[in-house]
């Protein structure tokens, strides 16, 4: 459970903003490459999903992303900040999270990237009530 209640404090008039989070799925090898793909989920009864991301396959930095769960699907960008840009893009439905291929920019001041999926490897996902 997270979050806190507002009981009896000044202006919190009984409201509960306490959330849920569930692990719904674990990569079970994130210092390996990770391909686009789709990790099939029920999010139906969740109001956001969370995603940890490792920052690459040589790097062991965790950066966790919050998503919104869109009936109508719509990119969203997963970021590790890094003293590179590592990035992911990601589709988040009721029925899963669709990944594209990770991403990454030597430095900031680096205009042109490359596709690379040693880069913001998915490592966890958890569901947000």
């Amino acid at each position: 459970m997270l979050g806190r209640s507002n009981g009896s404090g000044s202006g919190g008039g009984g409201t509960d903003t306490s959330m849920t989070l569930d692990l719904l799925w674990t990569n079970s090898n994130p210092s390996t490459a990770f391909a686009a793909q789709t990790i099939s989920l029920d999010l139906s009864s969740y109001k956001l999903v969370a995603i940890t991301c490792r920052a690459a396959t040589t790097r062991d930095l965790l950066y966790t992303n919050i998503c919104t769960i869109g009936a109508e699907p719509y990119q969203q960008k997963l970021f590790v900040p890094d003293y590179t840009i590592r990035n992911r893009y990601c589709i988040v439905t009721n029925t899963g999270v669709e990944f594209n291929v990770g991403f990454y920019f030597p430095t900031y001041a680096n205009s042109s990237g490359t596709n690379d999926n040693a880069q913001t490897i998915p490592y966890k996902i958890y569901g947000i009530k």
